[in-house]
């Protein structure tokens, strides 16, 4: 129905744009549009770091659409998302579980439940190149879906 992440798949551009504009920074989906369409720059050491930072007005879908684009790159290795109250961690991992590059994730400021935690789960089992996982000053309240985190890193 392209609202339950799975139909997002297959979105053209313009599409794209269309569902980032709330970001209102051209070149954040600039950088998403590069990133999906696997541009040569990506290739350099100084663009394989995708960066997001205080986003307030993304919704679901995008979380959903971002989380597709990045689970399908190859040649990201460091996703740091910070300080973005309303991120859709379990959305966005709905695609980034697929994602067997990213070598460092970074999650700041942001709270995580038992939802967010758990959907972590599948992108630390499947990512064999994963070595840093930063949650810091991130609102940890589950000790259940702790242990499923530890279980999934080792």
């Amino acid at each position: 129905d392209g609202h339950n992440g799975i139909a997002l798949y297959g979105l053209s551009d313009d599409d794209d744009r269309r569902l980032f504009q709330s970001l209102k920074h051209p070149a954040l989906i600039s950088r998403i549009l590069s990133i999906k369409n696997n541009d040569p720059w990506a290739i350099f050491p100084e663009a394989k770091h995708m960066h997001v930072q205080a986003l307030n007005d993304l919704e679901e879908r995008a979380w959903t659409r971002l989380g597709q684009i990045l689970g399908d790159a190859s040649h990201v290795d460091k996703l740091s998302i910070l300080r973005c109250p309303t991120v859709n961690v379990a959305k966005l991992c709905v695609g980034l579980r697929s994602n067997q590059s990213i070598k460092n994730l970074t999650l700041t400021g942001i709270d995580l439940g038992d939802e967010e935690l758990i959907s972590l789960g599948p992108f630390l089992i499947h990512n064999p190149s994963l070595s840093l996982l930063d949650l810091s000053k991130c609102n940890l309240t589950s000790t259940d879906a702790l242990g499923l985190l530890s279980a999934a890193l080792l």
